[in-house]
């Protein structure tokens, strides 16, 4: 932060050095990047369920959420919505736009998060995503990648469902 305010009032902004983007230079043995090669393993679901994956929208930072809105893929107003291949939607007999509830399924128990809007979008078949946070409450706490043992939020199998909407809240 050498300068900083003169930095700053010079073109209103200030960039942090960064080692690999400035100079590409890496600190490895070799000087040169190095990659890692993982053996991914085929998820094998049954026809009515999916693999959902959280997400975060244009206006978020971690779970900080400054707008209902995300401009990374047009949605505006709402959050609670589920990102579903067209060809899925068909499939399971629902429409764009429908509200559904959503059904995580891991040894044997059951979660539900209620009223998600569908979106149709070019996502892998098999495969839908959410917002993170608002799918917390079906993310099995003891669901956790094997090395981290994080909470699994990127490989949660669902099935979704029409919205079960409760007696006191029907006209």
């Amino acid at each position: 932060f050498e300068s900083f305010e003169r930095r700053l009032q010079e073109d209103g902004r200030l960039v942090l050095p960064h080692v690999i983007r400035d100079q590409r230079r890496f600190e490895t043995p070799s000087g040169r990047a190095q990659f890692s090669v993982h053996p991914i393993e085929p998820s094998d679901l049954p026809d009515s369920r999916f693999l959902m994956m959280t997400i975060r929208s244009h206006d978020q930072f971690n779970t900080t959420v400054y707008t209902q809105n995300d401009r990374y893929r047009g949605v505006f107003g709402d959050r609670r919505v589920v990102f579903m291949n067209e060809d899925d939607i068909q499939g399971s007999g629902l429409e764009d736009g429908a509200v559904v509830d959503l059904h995580s399924h891991f040894n044997g128990e059951q979660r539900t998060a209620n009223s998600f809007r569908i979106v149709a979008y070019r996502i892998p078949r098999g495969c839908v995503a959410t917002y993170y946070p608002e799918t917390n409450e079906i993310i099995p706490v003891d669901h956790v990648a094997d090395i981290s043992n994080t909470p699994a939020y990127k490989s949660v199998v669902v099935s979704v469902s029409p919205a079960v909407i409760p007696e006191h809240e029907q006209q």
